[in-house]
């Protein structure tokens, strides 16, 4: 038997089950909380998540800071809505969240694409997001 005790470089980390990466928003929509993350899992519930930092912040796939960032309704740390700068033009913002957990360990999300689409039409070269596999 292994006695696991504080928040050591054995704590493992994972990406939630129920996280998306991509899912496609209406222009003129609500620019708060338009995408909200399935927190990472940790295999120690005493370590806990002590700050969430966008980065790598994209516009139409070029570097551009603020254009996704923890929604101004985030009262924790452990908040994972994302508000965009605009919804009034169809667009591609992507970005990544980072957990830190216990301040030293990070798990840093997958890329996360939000695609502002007009009138449910796809732009040119984009993928839908299904909610639900198609039933076959």
């Amino acid at each position: 038997m292994t006695l696991k005790v504080g928040c050591t470089p054995s704590l493992k980390l994972r990406t939630s089950e129920n996280f998306k990466a991509n899912i496609t928003v209406l222009t003129k929509s609500n620019i708060n909380n338009v995408y909200k993350m399935a927190a990472p899992l940790s295999d120690r519930s005493w370590c806990p998540v002590t700050m969430t930092t966008v980065i790598e912040t994209k516009l139409n796939s070029t570097l551009i800071t603020d254009v996704a960032k923890l929604s101004r309704q985030c009262k924790t740390v452990e908040c994972y809505d994302i508000d965009v700068f605009s919804t009034n033009e169809p667009c591609i913002i992507q970005f990544k969240i980072v957990s830190t957990f216990a301040s030293f360990f990070n798990h840093t999300s997958d890329e996360i694409t939000i695609t502002i689409s007009p009138n449910n039409l796809l732009l040119p070269n984009m993928k839908p997001f299904l909610a639900k596999p198609p039933l076959t």
